[in-house]
């Protein structure tokens, strides 16, 4: 019997042992939804208390009840651990690790990696691996493949690879784990049976498709097909409030059209990039502290033979995926720079617009046009921007090691060993008492052994911006870092870079192959400006009523990405109350869901939700309705508020009756 009838046959018997890594939105209910049809199953986690919970009976999701997971692990079909190495006993091993947002929406795909570093420690032959988390089209068959492969197993005949897209809705009482659809794409067609007649078990409908890269790309045609729409009912929602006219109003009447319309509604918010072949970076081989600066170029080409490299399967890109490469890195919370493994190294060919960026002191840099470059803020914050974006006077950071390196008009830094250049305070840069305090810093780092090179950063400004369109294909190159996504480059200017998220992972693919997707860019573009424009509500409301910003009291309601959940990721709310507490605004939230926020770029500053009382409205100033949870009386709030801002349209009904005066909406 082959491994492929074997565990069919297993399936088929429930007597398979599933494997579920990653116990979130997506793992906890799947796991859940294994052990109700009979299988034992195991969740793998890092987090001890939720491996706690678990085996005590608890559920922390709210899409599932105490009910269900203590059924489950009283009938010893269903536990959880931090033990890895359990892998092995598993038959069927599911990958549901979060991609999570930064806020220049890029995602952590370290969760994924090193999940299959941990599948390949135990893998042995008759299992079959399905990964779950969102991702760029070829990531099964480019990154997971090569490294199973590697170990001496063969695909079909030792074991099973799958990608089939988690179709989770948190918080949504009608579609669940058993009655969502399920595709599934194989990276073979023995692997798409294999995983076909795993979610048969479980789930009511199974949609096969031709392969991996089908069912990745399912995934993220949904997720753009909402993003897309959602962007043109943003941008609907702007104009009209420029016209003077209600957007939801507009929206509910085309919504009555039975065909050729299907009405979306805009809110606060929802929740690839490359430089010329003679740019440089600062690497050194893992585990060696001998650092080279090099060549992007010729970096790429030392490790283009690499045995994980991945073919893009077209002449426009080619990827090697985990290079023996660390670059230095650096930490935009810290601002000091760190060593990170390098995750992919990327070379293409690319037509379109180069952007040259010229600092003060000539230090230059040639990026494509929608490369994230970092600007450092008069705070002392880090924030991203498109190169094509960069105005003069922008300030970007460098580091220390490049700050003598220029002598007069030229650079003298040039490819050779960190170790040889100069330490010191370039004549340019203004702030000698901001100087002196990362020095300071940077010598309690040191002394503390958390630096192994120097960390001091120093921003100076931008000159000049020039924009020119390539005559003919150019190569260009990339790589993506580990954690912090920047790496330093020529003269030591720090960029930004990491592989896009759900729609902009599209984007990102289509340019490895010489395709610009600017549809889908364009509604990015719109999307992350709404919580811009919710503030800039909040203003002319307090305006019109002859008040600012700085020194208001401003309550939030509702911080969760979506209605009736607990989960903060992605969620609009923060860059609102980010930019309102720039501003000067008095913030505070009440989530009834969300106990406690973490302040981004804060020194672990965090915010606690406050009690909805008839004081905490009546006294605030404005009342900005972010998340419209179902626990909140919305009436009994527009009856006390001074003024309310509802991005969600949770007050439609009372407008119509008369508080129409102090309610304004997206």
């Amino acid at each position: 019997m082959t491994n492929k009838q074997a565990l069919i046959e297993k399936i088929s018997a429930r007597t398979a042992r599933i494997g579920v890594i990653g116990l979130g939105y997506v793992g906890l209910p799947l796991a859940v939804e294994f052990a109700a049809a009979g299988f034992r199953t195991t969740g793998f986690e890092v987090d001890d208390a939720k491996v706690r919970r678990i085996n005590q009976g608890e559920s922390y999701i709210p899409d599932v009840t105490s009910e269900q997971v203590a059924e489950s692990v009283t009938a010893d079909r269903l536990d959880a651990t931090t033990d890895f190495a359990r892998l092995r006993d598993a038959d069927v091993i599911i990958i549901c690790v979060p991609t999570p947002l930064r806020k220049t929406k890029e995602p952590d795909v370290s969760f994924i990696l090193a999940a299959a570093e941990n599948i390949c420690v135990t893998l042995r032959p008759g299992q079959l691996i399905i990964l779950e988390s969102t991702t760029y089209p070829g990531t099964t068959d480019e990154v997971l493949r090569p490294m199973f492969d590697e170990i001496g197993l063969k695909i079909d005949q030792d074991y099973f690879l799958a990608f089939s897209p988690e179709r989770i809705d948190p918080g949504n009482d009608r579609f669940n784990t058993r009655n969502i659809p399920k595709v599934v794409g194989g990276v073979t067609e023995a692997s798409t049976d294999v995983a076909a007649a795993t979610y048969g078990a479980v789930v009511e409908t199974v949609h096969r498709v031709s392969s991996a890269r089908v069912a990745e790309t399912c995934k993220l045609l949904e997720n753009t097909f909402r993003a897309v729409n959602i962007g043109l009912v943003n941008e609907m929602a702007q104009l009209c409030y420029t016209l003077g006219i209600d957007s939801w109003e507009v929206i509910g009447a085309a919504a009555t059209k039975p065909f050729g319309f299907m009405p979306f509604y805009p809110g606060p918010g929802i929740g690839g990039h490359c430089l010329v072949g003679d740019e440089t970076i600062v690497v050194r081989s893992t585990g060696d502290s001998m650092e080279q600066i090099q060549t992007l170029a010729s970096v790429f080409s030392e490790h283009c033979d690499f045995p994980k490299v991945g073919d893009l399967e077209t002449r426009h890109g080619e990827m090697v995926v985990r290079p023996n490469l660390e670059a230095l890195s650096l930490n935009t919370e810290t601002q000091l720079s760190q060593w990170k493994p390098v995750s992919y190294l990327f070379r293409r060919q690319f037509t379109g617009n180069l952007v040259t960026v010229t600092t003060s002191d000539n230090r230059r840099l040639t990026v494509t046009d929608l490369h994230p470059m970092l600007v450092s803020e008069p705070e002392g914050q880090v924030r991203t921007v498109f190169a094509k974006d960069l105005v003069e006077g922008d300030r970007i950071p460098i580091h220390a090691l490049a700050a003598l390196s220029c002598t007069g008009q030229e650079h003298s830094y040039s490819t050779g060993s960190v170790s040889d250049l100069n330490f010191g305070v370039h004549p340019l840069i203004e702030d000698q008492v901001a100087y002196a305090s990362r020095t300071a810093r940077l010598a309690r780092a040191k002394a503390k052994g958390i630096l192994t090179h120097s960390g001091l950063l120093i921003t100076v400004p931008v000159k000049s911006v020039e924009i020119k369109p390539t005559t003919e294909p150019v190569t260009v190159y990339s790589a993506e870092i580990e954690d912090t996504h920047t790496f330093m480059t020529s003269y030591g200017i720090f960029v930004h870079n990491c592989i896009p998220l759900d729609p902009h992972y599209l984007s990102w693919k289509a340019r490895m192959h010489g395709f610009e997707a600017r549809f889908i860019s364009l509604a990015e573009e719109v999307n992350s400006r709404m919580p811009e424009h919710v503030v800039e509500l909040i203003a002319d409301g307090l305006n019109r009523q002859k008040k600012a910003v700085n020194g208001s009291r401003i309550l939030i309601l509702g911080v969760a990405y979506k209605r009736d959940i607990d989960d903060v990721r992605e969620s609009p709310a923060l860059a609102i109350i980010e930019q309102l507490r720039k501003m000067g605004g008095e913030v505070s939230y009440h989530d009834p869901h969300i106990p406690e926020i973490r302040l981004e770029g804060e020194d672990d500053e965090r915010l606690q939700s406050i009690e909805l009382t008839e004081s905490a409205v009546g006294e605030s100033d404005c009342l900005v309705i972010v998340t419209d949870h179902s626990l909140v009386d919305y009436r009994w709030v527009v009856e006390r508020a001074p003024l309310i801002i509802d991005t969600r349209n949770a007050t439609r009904d009372l407008k119509r009756q008369g508080s129409a005066g102090k309610i304004i909406r997206l």
